[in-house]
């Protein structure tokens, strides 16, 4: 695809993206929620930003880090569901899947757990197909109907899957099957950026398989490493299986703490998408790289609301995403 089918393409909702960019925060509106000194200082800045009036209709509800948990999340879940509802052509947005899976999977985990542990959660992400139906799901009481009907939905469960646990693997194992699927759509669309994507994606999920060494270990095929090749450096020691997956650096620079090293693989990823989809604003990448882009920023404000008077505003700064 030319240069000149892509602006047609991804014109109109690269020029909304670009004119949302002026909303996300500053470096140094971060840095300041960071360092002033506690969770209330942290909404006051943040009523001076796109998340005011979100703030502002849910102070009655909330306060403190529920307050702004509840605020970025609904910022967060409206401009993604507005993203979504932009993409027009059926195929491009089936490809979409790869970003708004994730808050398929996010939303199905609180579902089970309000189904399990018997009471109800606020906190769901509106996008993706889950959200579409979750009124209808949230009536459901009985877990083997929930697992039934959620199975159908495409996020199979086993009969076995009795434990919380064990159905959120299933899910997740679902959805890495599914985008998987959608290698083939990206090589149909010219998507090669994205196809790149979900191989990254797969690969940190069997890297995360890997290290946990369980008895039964199934990998998940779509990966640029083949399940071969990381059963091999597996029987060689926790070096070779870092090795293998070009984890060198991340591993030295966490100090080798494995936790640590696995957020670093994470940020690597996300950094990743959003500088392809910068150099090609006109592609899905750029549209992806956005979204994360508000994902970014959701977990970043989040956290820093969590971690206040935990860790000081120089422990914060070294934790969040830059």
């Amino acid at each position: 695809m030319n240069i000149y089918q892509r602006a047609r393409e991804y014109g109109y909702i690269n020029a909304r993206l670009r004119a949302a960019r002026p909303h996300l925060l500053t470096h140094r509106v971060m840095e300041n929620l960071c360092d002033v000194q506690s969770v209330d200082a942290m909404v006051e800045i943040l009523m001076g930003t796109a998340y005011g009036p979100y703030l502002d209709e849910l102070r009655l509800k909330h306060k403190g880090v529920m307050l702004i948990s509840h605020a970025v999340m609904k910022r967060f879940s409206e401009k993604t569901g507005m993203i979504e509802r932009m993409m027009k052509d059926d195929n491009k947005r089936k490809m979409l899947y790869v970003v708004i899976g994730r808050f398929d999977v996010y939303n199905l985990k609180n579902l089970f757990l309000e189904v399990m542990k018997g009471r109800k959660f606020g906190s769901y992400v509106n996008a993706g197909d889950v959200r579409r139906k979750l009124d209808a799901l949230r009536e459901i009481k009985d877990v083997e109907l929930l697992c039934r009907i959620v199975s159908n939905m495409g996020y199979a469960i086993s009969k076995e899957s009795k434990t919380y646990d064990r159905i959120v693997e299933d899910v997740e194992r679902s959805y890495y099957e599914r985008i998987c699927a959608l290698k083939k759509l990206c090589d149909a669309h010219d998507e090669w950026e994205v196809k790149k994507y979900i191989e990254s994606i797969i690969d940190y999920k069997n890297f995360d398989i890997a290290i946990r060494k369980e008895k039964e270990v199934k990998f998940i095929d779509g990966g640029s490493i083949h399940a071969s090749q990381i059963i091999n450096a597996i029987s060689k020691g926790r070096e070779a299986l870092i090795k293998l997956f070009g984890l060198q650096k991340l591993y030295s620079e966490s100090n080798e703490d494995l936790s640590w090293m696995e957020e670093l693989y994470d940020r690597m990823m996300l950094k990743d998408i959003i500088r392809k989809g910068n150099v090609n604003p006109f592609s899905l990448a750029g549209v992806i790289g956005f979204i994360k882009l508000l994902d970014i920023e959701r977990r970043n404000i989040r956290s820093i609301a969590v971690a206040k008077n935990v860790l000081s505003a120089e422990q914060i700064k070294r934790k969040i995403i830059w």
